[in-house]
């Protein structure tokens, strides 16, 4: 995730087989990635900072079987059940 806003974001997800994956605040400018094993079903993915998730800070992908293939994450790619990138081909901020 990048930051190209002019505050700070955190991440979360959940679904898919995880547990909730946090990622720490990403400061302005500033990038984190987070590498996380998927099983088929619904990742959520939002803002955890109180107000972020209703300002549309957030996002879901519906992935298919134990892998899923990259058409079903624009902006990201996905390997072997592993998904990295964003849902929306767009920074938030």
């Amino acid at each position: 995730m990048h930051n190209a806003g002019h505050i700070a974001h955190e991440l979360d997800l959940s679904g898919a087989g995880l547990r909730t994956v946090h990622v720490a605040a990403i400061a302005p400018g500033k990038s984190r990635s987070v590498t996380v094993k998927l099983n088929g079903g619904t990742l959520s993915l939002w803002c955890p900072l109180p107000g972020h998730a209703s300002l549309g800070m957030k996002a879901s992908l519906t992935l298919q079987g134990a892998t899923a293939s990259s058409g079903g994450t624009p902006g990201g790619t996905t390997t072997g059940g592993t998904t990295t990138g964003d849902s929306s081909g767009e920074a938030w901020g």
